[in-house]
Order: structure tokens, then sequence, then C-alpha cells
């Protein structure tokens, strides 16, 4: 197994989603969750989620196992060291996610970046304080993310151009549909009826 190049860090299903979603298409994922009793069933929901997308034909039933190989769990932040992508899928509670960038710049490499999942914050808001602002930027993924293929990138006014196209880059290769969103409007992400119009569900692509 070679060592993972995105590490998602956050509790709840949603970060799994995002993991197994990322694997099914190839690659190498580390989770970072706060607890050992929170990883004890990061590995049974992925199989949960996988054996919905078998029952669902969506995924071939001979690929679990090898999805879930790809799939590494831990409780140390600084096992993310080395890793190019950080997801976060934290809370949304600005001052959380803050200090957790601060934690993740003492560890990671000045190329790795940062991307939040977060729904309601904006890029400019969220990279306050950091040294390295221009790593940060938004992956709001749809709810499931392993069955909705929908993903929108926001980039803030010093994030760099080199890190967007990384990051939606990987993503479209995993057979999601990249919405850039421009000038980091991230209040277009919420649910409601004044959505922008490309964020309305399209249905589900089948899996390759």
């Amino acid at each position: 197994m070679t060592s993972p190049c995105i590490a998602i860090l956050g509790s709840g299903s949603m970060g799994v989603g995002i993991a197994t979603h990322l694997a099914r298409h190839g690659h190498e994922v580390l989770l970072i969750y706060p607890s050992m009793e929170q990883l004890a069933e990061v590995l049974a929901m992925a199989r949960s989620i996988l054996a919905g997308l078998v029952e669902a034909g969506r995924f071939a039933p001979e690929q679990v196992a090898a999805t879930l190989a790809r799939l590494r769990t831990s409780t140390r932040l600084k096992d993310v060291a080395g890793v190019r992508l950080l997801i976060e899928t934290l809370p949304e509670r600005i001052e959380l996610k803050r200090a957790l960038y601060a934690e993740l710049e003492r560890i990671v490499d000045a190329e790795a970046v940062i991307a939040s999942d977060t729904g309601g914050l904006s890029p400019e808001r969220l990279a306050e304080g950091m040294r390295h602002p221009g790593r940060l930027l938004i992956a709001h993924f749809r709810s499931p993310p392993h069955r909705v293929p929908l993903v929108a990138v926001v980039a803030g006014r010093q994030t760099r151009s080199e890190h967007l196209t990384y990051v939606r880059t990987l993503l479209a290769g995993t057979n999601l549909e990249v919405v850039v969103v421009p000038d980091g409007a991230a209040d277009c992400l919420s649910p409601g009826p004044a959505r922008s119009r490309e964020w309305r569900a399209e249905p589900e692509r089948p899996a390759k």
C-alpha cells in the first residue's frame, strides 16, 4: 500500500462518505478521528456504504475488499505529515476550524492544500491567521457524498491557482461534477430555494 495523498479530518458520517467515495476511485485515504470509539465505527460505516452501492448496482462486489484496504484510520494528527490534500469536515464553528488549521500548519508541508467542507463560511474568514492562507479553499460535498456526485469548490482571494487546479482535477477524476464557485461566494452553498442552479440535484452517474 502506498502512502495516502488525502486525509479526511472530522467526525460523523460525512467524512466517512467522502473517504469511501475517494477510496472506491483508487485513492489511499487516511481518516483522522478524535477517539478510538469513533474509529471503531469507521470501517463498519464504509462497509455499509459499499454494500448499499452494490445493492443498487452502482458498485462491483469484487471491488469492496480492495476499496476498504485503501482506508486507513488514526487518532494521531501527526500522521497527516506528507499528505498533499486535507479535507476537514468539522462542525460549523470557525474557532474550531481555525484551531485545527493552526495545528496542521505545524505538521504538513508548505505545499499541502487544506479544504473545508463548510457550507456557510467564506474562505477569507477561515484563512484568517494562517501562515499560508493561499493553501486554503472550500470543497463542499453534497450529502450523502457517496451517492450525489456534486462538489462545489470555492477559492478565496488568496487561494493559489495551482491549488485550485489540483483539487478540481483530483475530484473530477473521481466521477464528481465539480462546480467552481467564483469570488469566494460561499453563501450560495447553503441549501434553500435561493441555491444556484448548478446545485440542483442531478441523476446519479454509474460507478466506474
